[in-house]
């Protein structure tokens, strides 16, 4: 994760553990998602990541 973020990625961490997630934003994820508390993984990832997107077909 820290190497990603040394390169300019963003770093999207899912979990379900709040401890985990916390530890992942101390290690440098850009954004958390605590799968247990959102209805849809691939929704929350998509909207946290919209904006980020390079390929236009994906939009």
């Amino acid at each position: 994760m820290m190497i990603a973020n040394a390169v300019g990625a963003n770093v999207v961490a899912i979990d379900i553990s709040e401890e985990a997630l916390t530890l992942a934003r101390q290690l440098g994820a850009t954004a958390t998602v605590n799968a247990a508390k959102v209805a849809s993984v691939v929704e929350a990832v998509t909207e946290i990541t919209r904006e980020a997107l390079t390929y236009p077909w994906m939009r």
